[in-house]
């Protein structure tokens, strides 16, 4: 058995951080020698707690012994999480788009490390389960709470990103998602619990389609908005436009009036001049 198994642990966390980071077929029987030795030494509540940690499944397994292994890739995931969440809230369809392909060099980067470290540990990840750990990695991106629960490196099962800032109901990684208080609640699965977990498979594809949609809709928000500000300046400027129409309207009017006074006062400078014999200017 892996060393990393033996000695005292004083509880439950230490002894979650142990098992997690163990291989994947040294876990239950470090748990049960854990178990034992806790209870040994006075430990009985924790060693019924250590007693409910759950195996993780292959896909968690990978995910954990990356991060545990891999600081790198684990920050790479924080700080790009960190970008996309923030792009995403604000709309911003820019820094999404830019982002995109950071997030898809980073998704293959991570599952083409995570496979790497599971052959070294003599575990061949199938398609399926790296299908798995992408679902969980795109998960980790999406929500703050999933990201914790990829980057504690005791997670137990692969997370699904149910779109709209949740995780899907099932694999909640906050205290149930998580570490060693996965177990308090181990066998309280419910009908609607189940059904939620059928319908994973029909939502798995959607991903990428939600990326997609979430780009769609902020890039027309934008539009909208845009939209919005030329409307305001368009009216803006034909109110402007019709003030000056008024006002030239009436400096013809007044120009108009002008010319007719100046006509009647020439045609009566004739007519004075005409009436006393000289020649009118204009008429010889």
């Amino acid at each position: 058995m892996n060393g990393q198994a033996c000695g005292p642990v004083a509880d439950l966390a230490s002894a979650a951080d142990r098992l997690y980071g163990l291989d994947l077929g040294e876990f239950t029987a470090a748990r049960k020698e854990l178990a034992v030795s806790v209870r040994s030494a006075g430990g009985r509540d924790v060693a019924r707690q250590i007693e409910g940690l759950r195996a993780p499944s292959i896909a968690a397994w990978a995910v954990n012994q990356l991060v545990r292994t891999r600081p790198d890739q684990a920050e790479a995931l924080r700080a790009t999480g960190q970008l996309l969440r923030t792009a995403q809230a604000g709309l911003d369809a820019a820094s999404l788009r830019s982002l995109r392909p950071q997030r898809d060099l980073l998704l293959d980067t991570f599952i083409s490390a995570a496979t790497s470290v599971a052959a070294a540990r003599g575990r061949r990840l199938s398609q399926a389960v790296q299908n798995e750990v992408r679902h969980t990695l795109v998960a980790a991106l999406a929500d703050e709470r999933a990201q914790e629960a990829v980057l504690s490196g005791e997670l137990v099962k692969a997370i699904l990103y149910a779109g709209l800032g949740e995780v899907a109901p099932g694999d909640d990684p906050g205290p149930e998602g998580s570490s060693a208080a996965i177990t308090r609640q181990e066998g309280a699965q419910t009908t609607a619990q189940r059904r939620e977990r059928e319908a994973r498979e029909r939502v798995a594809s959607a991903d990428r389609m939600l990326a997609d949609a979430s780009l769609a809709q902020a890039e027309a928000q934008r539009q909208v908005e845009a939209a919005q500000r030329r409307i305001v300046e368009f009216e803006t400027l034909l109110a402007s436009a019709r003030a000056e129409h008024a006002a030239l309207v009436a400096q013809a009017t007044d120009a108009t009036g002008e010319r007719a006074r100046a006509a009647a006062a020439l045609d009566q400078a004739r007519a004075d001049m005409a009436s006393v014999g000289d020649p009118v200017p204009g008429d010889r």
